[in-house]
């Protein structure tokens, strides 16, 4: 993994690889994934879910620590039962 990109936040991981689907809020895109990401599953599973799948058709492009710091970034920001009652 280049430094760089093993610095990277998970704002700014979603920000350069999921945002253009998922939307800048995870509310979704019309044109891509126009479901809102949220739900109630715990962050290792989301991890588990990105590191396998995503981005589409180019899973490789995150390995496992990332998928985690994504995962945790978007839970927090509004995928959770408690992100979303903000």
């Amino acid at each position: 993994v280049p430094q760089a990109q093993a610095a990277e936040t998970g704002a700014q991981i979603y920000a350069r690889l999921c945002s253009s689907c998922h939307g800048d809020k995870g509310q979704g895109v019309s044109t891509e994934y126009a479901q809102p990401l949220a739900g109630d599953k715990p962050v290792s599973e989301l991890a588990a879910l990105i590191d396998k799948t995503m981005p589409a058709g180019e899973p490789e492009q995150l390995d496992a620590a990332q998928s985690h710091v994504v995962a945790a970034y978007i839970y927090d920001a509004f995928y959770s039962p408690i992100a979303q009652a903000r």
